[in-house]
């Protein structure tokens, strides 16, 4: 059998400390190995309730099996309760691994009754659950890096000692990461030269493309969307630069989950009465690239105080080109890098006082921008989509399991 062909149905199983609804990225994976024919199962932890309506309308059509561990409060609290208890206990008596990943006891044992052929872990607290399941199950591992874990806290702070030392233990071990970025890749790689080291963006498949809205009017309307929104994301700059834009009208909308107090805040710093803010809570995917695509640009507006957020690339730089956005990207290098190869997509900020220009020329030229909105949208539908991601990713996976 040639090294990349499919082993049909291989038990493959992915397993996280989130949800599916939370996780898009798990959400396709598991979607393209089980359309190459593998059986595919997931297990997955709560995390938060607004992830369990997407959760739902992703079980409602999904070709993969699936099983929560460790309860929810909704639903089976005895059990999330439980499990809570016994990650609290690991932590008092300092088991670093199990403290990582409540249900860490129930994880093994569902991943030992599945017998999978491979397994993939998602978020660092499924980094033991790994090295555990290849030295005791002797089977083909791999970690999925959609961030450089380590990197997401400050330097020294307890949460970074916490995840270093899980990557530092485990991933020799595991020995196979696919990175969400070259960079996060290329710093992993120099941590651990005999990790193999995979790229998969995060990319979104072209079934979530809508038409392309070539004459969308004005007032000009600008896009921004996470899983929470946040006032360490750069919107606050963003919004007060904007004051000095005079007589031109500019309708923002935020989509995520938020408190009061942020969003007051950020009202605060959007002072000028023909700016209009709307906030609109977390969306799934397929309703998301709707509301993308009635708007002319989206923000990827990332903070550089992490090492995490300078490496990374977000999945807004492939969810806003599919839905016919152009693009106002903080200069980071991952994004950088990342407009290195798609120009086309968007506009690098390495100056902010370069806003108001662009804005304003937008602006008095809407013909302008929407014509680069559809060599945006052009450039996802041809080549960045979850299509030309997953392929390489499966190649992948079946070379790990015909070895």
């Amino acid at each position: 059998m040639c090294a990349n062909c499919p082993r049909l149905m291989a038990r493959i199983l992915i397993i996280s400390t989130s949800q599916p609804g939370a996780n898009p990225r798990m959400k396709k994976e598991a979607d393209a190995l089980s359309a190459t024919g593998h059986d595919v199962h997931v297990l997955y932890s709560f995390r938060t309730t607004w992830a369990s309506k997407a959760d739902r309308l992703i079980f409602d059509t999904c070709t993969w099996t699936h099983e929560l561990i460790g309860g929810n409060p909704a639903t089976r609290p005895c059990a999330y309760h439980f499990s809570r208890f016994l990650r609290k206990w690991d932590q008092w008596r300092g088991d670093k691994e199990r403290a990582a990943c409540r249900g860490f006891r129930s994880f093994q044992s569902a991943i030992q009754s599945h017998s999978p052929d491979l397994v993939i872990g998602h978020n660092t607290g499924t980094l033991p659950l790994l090295s555990w399941a290849k030295v005791s199950l002797d089977i083909p591992v791999l970690f999925d890096a959609e961030d450089y874990h380590s990197g997401e806290f400050e330097e020294g702070s307890p949460e970074q000692r916490q995840c270093q030392f899980l990557e530092d233990k485990n991933l020799p071990v595991i020995g196979a990461i696919s990175a969400a970025s070259p960079l996060i890749g290329d710093a992993y790689h120099t941590r651990f030269p005999s990790l193999e080291v995979g790229i998969v963006n995060n990319a979104f498949p072209t079934s979530l493309q809508p038409n392309f809205h070539k004459d969308l009017p004005l007032p000009l309307k600008l896009v921004w969307f996470s899983q929470v929104i946040g006032l360490d994301r750069g919107l606050q700059q963003f919004f007060q630069l904007l004051e000095s834009l005079q007589g031109i009208r500019i309708d923002i909308t935020l989509i995520g989950s938020s408190n009061p107090k942020t969003i007051n805040e950020l009202r605060d710093c959007l002072r000028h009465p023909e700016h209009q803010l709307k906030v609109l809570p977390p969306t799934p995917e397929s309703e998301l690239s709707l509301v993308l695509a009635q708007h002319h640009i989206g923000l990827t507006l990332e903070s550089t105080k992490t090492l995490n957020r300078r490496l990374c690339r977000t999945n807004k730089l492939f969810m806003y080109p599919l839905t016919g956005c152009l693009m106002l990207v903080s200069s980071t290098p991952g994004q950088d890098d990342f407009l290195d190869e798609h120009p086309e997509t968007g506009i690098s900020l390495s100056q902010w006082d370069e806003i108001e220009a662009i804005i304003r020329h937008w602006s008095e030229d809407l013909a302008d921008l929407n014509e680069k909105r559809e060599k945006a949208w052009l450039r996802a539908k041809n080549k960045l989509n979850w299509e030309m991601e997953s392929q390489a990713h499966v190649e992948r996976i079946n070379s790990m399991l015909n070895r």
